[in-house]
């Protein structure tokens, strides 16, 4: 994981999403009889599998100290503050984990009652395209699925290659 910085907090939350799932392919590998050779070389390198899920639980910890958010990425970081509060209050209840409780709730509360940020244009853009296409591919949709089917036949080439 490099440059977190660059990252929405979105972005964040995929990379973390894309590292769980590895450390557990490792967990996997590492109970099983006889794990894949992939699976191997990821359990290799499990402490940076680990460093890299600390370095953005701490990346999305920081963003969430003054939370600026849109409206996909809020209930992405009000699960991620829900599954680490879930985890302090398993832990035990000392001082230390109270206080980290108390700063998670506060944080949730930040989120919660913050306002959501527009998308950026970017984003926007790439939206109305989707839409764009989705649109044009629902005019389509029949045809190409009984096409597929062998339903539907071109008249010639040049109309078979026009259509895709």
């Amino acid at each position: 994981v490099q440059d977190l910085e660059r990252l929405s907090f979105y972005g964040l939350s995929e990379c973390l999403g894309s590292v769980q799932q590895l450390l557990e392919r490792v967990l996997r590998s590492e109970t099983a009889k006889a794990p894949r050779a992939d699976d191997l070389a990821t359990a290799e390198r499990k402490e940076e599998l680990l460093e890299a899920q600390a370095q953005l639980k701490r990346a999305m910890g920081a963003l969430l100290e003054s939370p600026a958010l849109t409206r996909r990425e809020r209930p992405l970081a009000e699960d991620f503050l829900q599954e680490q509060l879930t985890k302090l209050k398993s832990a035990g209840s000392d001082a230390r984990a109270a206080k980290g409780i108390e700063r998670l709730q506060g944080m949730m509360k930040l989120v919660q009652d913050s306002t959501a940020v527009p998308d950026s244009r970017e984003v926007r853009t790439i939206e109305a395209s989707m839409k764009q296409l989705d649109a044009e591919w629902k005019e389509v949709s029949p045809i190409y699925d009984k096409w597929q089917a062998g339903r539907h036949k071109f008249k010639s080439n040049d109309d078979l290659q026009a259509f895709r």
